[in-house]
């Protein structure tokens, strides 16, 4: 492996530090061309559609209908394979918004494929918006309520409550075995009879999350490229 997170001149951090290595080493996540991880910005669809490629070992290469993805674009031949797996669609009118950042309805696809990888599931049919499938999906498939997130919602970018929230309903329960003992109240910002509370001291115990370098949750804010790496590290056995 050429360089780990340690030579990313902008991590620092113990905890993250690590995920960020073995997702560098396995070549699932890389820095920049400037040689920084850029860990506190929120994933756009471009760069989560470059994980989900190797995450997954789909192989580049091939045509896409995105008019604001051309070949030069660095995350071009990742995207195409995306589209192509149905990892990831674009927005509509030939559009991929490679730089948009992650919505409710991305979280939502992004459970859809964790929870029928894992079990088998199919789409099922929905009219309306692109994402109602796969709403319709969590919906009957109890990962999420239409009293937690309205369909109306789903277009607004997703916080860290939200993204928890979601995916823990989809991920396999193998997964999210404790590790680690978080006693309740230990997460500065959060304690456990709080709202999502139970479901963050979960994540807390299983390693999956870790929170910021004082273990803050900051549960309203959006999901960084740090504590992506994190989750993704975690929730595919990768540490």
């Amino acid at each position: 492996v050429v360089g780990t997170g340690a030579s990313y001149k902008d991590v620092a951090s113990d905890d993250n530090q690590e995920a960020i290595e073995v997702l560098q080493a396995v070549g699932v996540m890389v820095g920049d061309n400037n040689g920084n991880f850029n860990p506190d910005q929120n994933v756009t669809r471009n760069e989560m559609a470059v994980i989900m490629c190797n995450l997954l070992g789909l192989k580049t290469g091939g045509t896409h209908p995105f008019t604001d993805v051309p070949a030069s674009f660095w995350g071009h031949t990742y995207i195409i394979k995306a589209s192509q797996a149905n990892l990831m669609s674009g927005v509509g009118s030939g559009q991929f918004d490679p730089n948009g950042s992650l919505t409710l309805a991305q979280a939502a696809v992004l459970a859809y494929q964790i929870h029928s990888q894992a079990n088998g599931g199919t789409l099922p049919d929905a009219a309306g918006a692109w994402y109602m499938p796969y709403y319709q999906y969590c919906l009957d498939n109890g990962i999420f309520t239409a009293s937690q997130f309205a369909a109306a919602d789903m277009d607004r970018q997703a916080t860290r409550f939200d993204m928890v929230t979601i995916l823990d309903q989809a991920v396999p329960a193998s997964r999210m075995t404790a590790v680690k003992t978080v006693a309740d109240g230990s997460i500065p910002d959060l304690r456990e009879s709080d709202p999502y509370g139970d479901v963050v001291y979960k994540w807390y115990r299983a390693g999956v999350v870790s929170g910021d370098g004082e273990g803050r949750f900051n549960g309203s804010t959006g999901i960084t490229r740090a504590e992506v790496a994190v989750i993704l590290c975690q929730l595919n056995n990768l540490v």
